[in-house]
């Protein structure tokens, strides 16, 4: 065998590894994202992907969504529309982001929120189960969209994302 035989060979096995570790983390982003859907019970309707570096581009599927970073950890950014009111005029709403971050590490993965902790995710070959970090994720969200008039008007409000606070015209 050449030593540029050699080369190639260890190349293309590289590569046979890079795709399987492709086609099974995307498999386990179709989980997540059919747990997160189903555990906050999301009308379709309120439910999109945003995809690569424009936080609020939207995409048709999962597989423009992910993004690896630097680190390894593939990200994937949900948009799901918070209606003002019950009854709200087609497209009114606050648009909420949800980052997650997951990779696999020595055979388990792991799941987390922008700095925030790791959650490690049990999977068998039928189940995977992400209970803990979808409770964690919902405290999360409801911490994030609490009180968020009074921190805005005590000037703690920082995130770049609308308020969604305005004056309305008198009927």
């Amino acid at each position: 065998m050449s030593k540029f035989t050699e080369l190639v060979q260890i190349y293309q096995t590289d590569r046979q590894f890079y795709h399987n570790y492709e086609q099974a983390s995307f498999q386990f982003a179709q989980l997540l994202t059919e747990a997160v859907k189903q555990y906050y019970q999301i009308p379709e309707e309120h439910f999109f992907f945003i995809g690569g570096e424009d936080q609020q581009k939207t995409v048709s599927n999962l597989a423009e969504a992910l993004l690896m970073d630097e680190k390894g950890f593939w990200h994937v950014r949900y948009g799901l529309n918070i209606p003002y009111t019950d009854t709200p005029p087609q497209g009114q709403g606050f648009l909420l982001i949800v980052e997650i971050l997951f990779k696999k590490l020595n055979g388990r993965f792991i799941v987390r929120l922008p700095e925030e902790e790791d959650f490690f995710i049990h999977s068998e070959e039928s189940e995977t189960d992400f209970s803990s970090f979808l409770h964690y994720l919902h405290d999360y969200l409801c911490r994030f969209l609490e009180n968020r008039f009074e921190r805005f008007l005590n000037g703690e409000q920082t995130e770049r994302s609308a308020i969604g606070f305005r004056i309305h015209e008198k009927e």
